[in-house]
């Protein structure tokens, strides 16, 4: 689980992801729109690095895009790029928080057992 520090920074960037941004972080959502986006927060590892009690975070921020079933995947991952590119574009006016990189484009979906299409692509992070 990503510290809110991390969470609300992501958060602060959704209105220019391309796509509408639907918060589903114990919120029920059912969204109406074609193609949508929305996050998963992983952190992965923290460490103590110093005795002053100075910490750091490493994590994934997993964008998740959904699209209707049936209608390929070339929009979805489309969508799912330009978000991609568009937060790993963003820098924190803190320094606290740094973009290491970003994922692969990976299927998130079990097929047709599920209501939409997904795909997702990780964004790592480190917190300081």
């Amino acid at each position: 689980m990503s510290s809110l520090y991390v969470r609300n920074w992501f958060r602060s960037h959704t209105a220019n992801l391309g796509v509408p941004y639907y918060e589903t972080v114990n919120q029920d959502q059912n969204p109406t729109d074609p193609i949508w986006v929305t996050y998963e927060f992983n952190s992965e590892f923290s460490d103590l690095l110093s005795f002053c009690g100075d910490t750091m975070e490493e994590g994934t921020v997993d964008i998740v895009v959904s699209a209707q079933p049936g209608t390929g995947d070339a929009a979805a991952i489309a969508a799912a790029e330009a978000a991609a590119a568009y937060l790993t574009a963003q820098h924190d006016a803190t320094g606290r928080l740094v973009i290491v990189k970003r994922q692969p484009v990976d299927e998130y979906s079990d097929g047709s057992a599920d209501r939409n299409y997904r795909v997702i692509i990780g964004i790592e992070y480190r917190l300081y």
